[in-house]
């Protein structure tokens, strides 16, 4: 189902210029959120594409399962605009949160100066709008414009709070023990551990699949080892073949060389039928800054572990 124009002009004539007063965030009932209702609207498998395309990147929506997603493809609805049409106006009640599948939007802020609204954003596709005053129980911050015409997926306030901030609890209610556990973490208090929690993303890997490859420089994350077992291999001789140099099992990790050298990878880490979570770069430094001196320590064990099996 299709609505050219948008939501706002009519959503505008339907409440008037009604607007929430004051910044808080509304009281979250996980357990009455998880038996929550969700809007469902029919849509092709084409658009279900679509959507699952606009938000690949989206940080708000790679850590959903699958049921989770199935949700937020149910209740996507399209909304397509005119270059010049209005998105969002600032000052009306948040009651949808937007992904931008095609076309360009901009933002403006009016600082209610007698100036006219400064433009401070430019939204292409895959990013997303709308999100704070759906969380914060608050009128829109500001205007959102399309610059060309623009193609958007909406998702009611209702479904995102549902998928997207239960989400987000019970993933940190998940990883929070488990990283209780994990050695490298050990320095880190509760507030530390939840927002790692809160950053952490996860893949499964079939039996034999690479994790990380020896040489490669694009990947550049940090992963620990949530379930299921790995192995690390190296090519340390002149035969040319990859050899066994460490074995991880649960809570072990790996990757954390590259990200404070910033040399490429310097072994293989080979599945062995297991679920990793993972954190990025930027994450990893800002969040895992007073475990820097431990990494520094396992660069030292690893290189001695070369040395002995050389030796052999």
């Amino acid at each position: 189902m299709e609505n050219v124009g948008g939501p706002g002009a009519a959503a505008r004539g339907r409440r008037g210029t009604r607007r929430r007063t004051g910044v808080s965030a509304e009281p979250v009932n996980m357990e009455e959120m998880a038996k929550s209702i969700t809007r469902v609207i029919e849509k092709s498998d084409t658009e279900r594409a679509q959507i699952r395309e606009a938000v690949k990147t989206n940080f708000l929506f790679t850590s959903l399962d699958d049921d989770q997603m199935k949700t937020v493809l149910d209740a996507m609805q399209s909304y397509k605009y005119k270059a010049g049409e209005t998105v969002i106006q600032q000052g009306d009640d948040g009651d949808e949160f937007f992904v931008l599948e095609s076309g360009n939007c901009e933002c403006y802020l009016d600082f209610h100066d007698g100036n006219p609204p400064k433009m401070v954003k430019t939204y292409e596709c895959g990013e997303s709008f709308g999100e704070l005053a759906l969380m914060y129980n608050t009128a829109r911050a500001a205007s959102i414009k399309a610059k060309t015409d623009a193609h958007c997926w909406a998702m009611d306030r209702a479904t995102f709070r549902k998928v997207l901030l239960f989400s987000t609890a019970q993933k940190r209610d998940q990883y929070e023990e488990f990283l209780g556990n994990v050695p490298l973490l050990s320095s880190l208090d509760k507030y530390e551990r939840s927002k790692v929690a809160d950053a952490l993303l996860q893949k499964k890997y079939a039996d034999g699949e690479f994790i990380l490859k020896e040489g490669d420089t694009d990947d550049t994350n940090f992963y620990i080892l949530a379930e299921g077992e790995a192995v690390a291999t190296k090519i340390i001789d002149d035969s040319g073949e990859p050899r066994e140099v460490m074995q991880y099992k649960m809570g072990d990790f790996f990757g954390e060389l590259a990200l404070i050298t910033n040399n490429p990878r310097a072994a293989n880490v080979v599945s062995k039928g297991c679920k990793c979570v993972y954190i990025d770069k930027a994450s990893f430094t800002r969040l895992l800054g007073p475990c820097e001196d431990m990494v520094k320590r396992n660069k030292d064990n690893y290189e001695e572990m070369e040395k002995r099996i050389l030796g052999n």
